[in-house]
């Protein structure tokens, strides 16, 4: 991942997870907000080291939107598999590239209850600074899993009774056909080849979201926060 982290919730969620290990936080000697008080405090408890710095250091970090807080990071850690084996519900990603679509996915998701994410490691959007700004710093809330092979995995949530939830313009359900069920697994597809055959295959059911407008379709992270909030309801989360 990228080695820096911006902007002041997004440290405070990263200081407060155990998934990132944070070495170095820069602030701006100028800033006045009382979350900088709070970033100090769990700075010292996490032995993360503080460095104040005039607006001629923060030029470097133009381009961010940093709100005056940079932090420089040594990694993000990866949940595993077996953490969320066992968890209502799990989202799939089935290869998402663009990183302001997968930290928009992630935000969604941590908000909505979802128990995980998983993605493939290959082909992917992965966890980097654009992300974690995106997301709110909901990427340190929320377990998300590396997988080699997503067809595989899915085939071990089914062996532990859970249902497959994949949403394509050609599907023939709705939400409403979905049976009351515990433990759901949503795929999400790319966002222009939408889900690969191989995994439409495995699914249970096989959403088609359909509007009342002209427009054809939604972009992939409305698609997402639709398709969340509805099995929210089939789950009762």
């Amino acid at each position: 991942m990228d080695k820096i982290i911006y902007g002041l919730n997004p440290v405070i969620e990263a200081l407060n997870s155990e998934n990132v290990t944070i070495d170095k936080i820069f602030i701006l000697k100028s800033k006045r907000d009382k979350r900088i008080q709070t970033i100090i405090n769990l700075a010292k408890k996490e032995n993360a080291r503080i460095r104040f710095y005039d607006k001629k250091f923060f030029n470097k970090f133009k381009e961010f939107n940093h709100q005056g807080v940079v932090a420089e990071v040594v990694d993000f850690k990866y949940s595993e598999l077996e953490e969320i084996l066992y968890k209502n519900f799990i989202v799939i990603l089935d290869g998402i590239t663009d990183v302001q679509n997968f930290g928009n996915i992630i935000r969604t998701c941590e908000f909505f209850g979802v128990s995980g994410i998983i993605i493939p490691k290959d082909k992917s959007a992965t966890i980097n600074s654009t992300v974690i700004k995106t997301s709110s710093g909901a990427v340190f809330n929320i377990p998300i899993v590396k997988v080699t092979n997503l067809n595989n995995t899915i085939e071990k949530f089914k062996d532990n009774d859970y249902k497959v939830v994949g949403t394509s313009s050609h599907g023939n359900n709705t939400f409403e056909d979905i049976k009351a069920t515990e433990k759901i697994v949503l795929i999400i597809g790319n966002e222009e080849k939408g889900i690969r055959k191989s995994l439409l295959k495995k699914c249970d059911y096989i959403v088609n979201i359909k509007g009342k407008g002209k427009t054809e379709s939604l972009n992939v992270v409305s698609a997402t926060s639709i398709s969340v909030y509805e099995i929210n309801k089939i789950l009762k989360i």
